[in-house]
């Protein structure tokens, strides 16, 4: 903690495993790397440990960080910083990683994660942008890396417009497996952009979308399949917060009545056992657009299609091509 707050070292080395049981903050300026060195920190602490403040540059590598016997709810927060994860483990927090920039003033959050793997009891990571504070936008790159959260979501943003404004997100996820019981991604934030490419996404409405751009290439999306799942499925509804439960593997909902276009093409595979490949309720909302250019799906998504293409059925599978 003296090394990480004085203007000497910008670099800390773990030599063995240590537990920390005080909030660990790099302030304004700052610019900290923190190197486990293939050890571990336990968390003894019920907040935030590590919190890149606003203006902040901190790096975080090649290690554990796991919770301990108190009720920590946050590993890792940052607030209009410069963040880069890389080689990590996270585990037993209920919102690991959270990116709270509708608290940042004048700066927005870049996070780069690499090669991490978290597990978590909530959200994986929760991403808030500043909406109009900023004209840029909360950046998230998530890569060859993997996501499992045992309660909502592996990642999930907020749709809300108050205050601050909790839009403005641009997060890109490449290589990487996102899984949650309810949803691997929930993606509700107005004028944000989502790229999905070359990975897998797993939950009972794998992806739920209710605003934003959304570019889906060359992935596979899982609607769930297991004992209980069934009974799980709800009956889509509007004008509630979240999103209904539909089990369709792209969830597309108008609730919010924010623009929204999700592009779907390459190599895409989408399984849902439940209902629809994919869902748009309602589909009488003109602000909602759904366009399919190539993949494989469990049902027809003619409905969908983008102009130059076609959905044939092939075994038990249905697949776009160009005319």
């Amino acid at each position: 903690k003296t090394a990480l707050s004085d203007d000497v070292h910008n670099m800390v080395g773990l030599s063995n495993d240590i537990t920390l049981s005080e909030k660990v903050s790099v302030s304004a300026a700052s610019e900290k790397i923190i190197d486990f060195a293939e050890n571990t920190v336990t968390v003894e602490y019920s907040d935030n440990i590590f919190n890149a403040t606003e203006g902040s540059s901190l790096t975080l590598m090649n290690g554990a960080i796991v919770k301990g016997e108190l009720p920590s709810k946050n590993a890792i927060s940052a607030v209009g910083s410069d963040v880069a994860l890389s080689g990590l483990t996270i585990s037993g927090f209920s919102y690991p990683v959270v990116i709270a920039d509708q608290n940042a003033t004048g700066q927005d959050t870049r996070m780069n994660i690499v090669d991490c793997k978290i597990d978590c009891e909530e959200a994986g990571i929760f991403i808030k942008g500043n909406g109009p504070v900023t004209s840029s936008n909360t950046y998230l790159t998530i890569e060859n890396s993997e996501i499992i959260c045992d309660g909502y979501y592996a990642l999930t943003g907020n749709g809300s417009t108050v205050a601050n404004g909790n839009w403005g997100t641009n997060i890109i996820i490449t290589n990487s497996t996102l899984q949650g019981t309810y949803s691997a991604i929930y993606h509700p934030q107005k004028d944000s952009y989502l790229k999905i490419a070359d990975s897998t996404l797993k939950g009972l409405t794998p992806l739920a979308i209710k605003g934003g751009t959304v570019d889906i290439v060359d992935t596979q999306i899982i609607a769930s399949n297991e004992d209980g799942t069934a009974e799980k499925i709800q009956t889509p509804v509007l004008g509630k917060s979240g999103f209904s439960d539909t089990g369709a593997g792209i969830y597309v909902e108008t609730g919010y009545d924010y623009k929204c276009d999700v592009n779907i093409s390459g190599d895409t595979e989408v399984t849902s056992y439940y209902n629809d490949a994919i869902l748009l309720f309602e589909n009488t909302n003109t602000k909602y657009s759904i366009k399919v250019s190539g993949g494989s799906y469990s049902h027809n998504v003619s409905t969908f299609l983008a102009d130059g293409y076609v959905c044939e059925k092939d075994g038990n599978r249905y697949v776009v091509k160009e005319k």
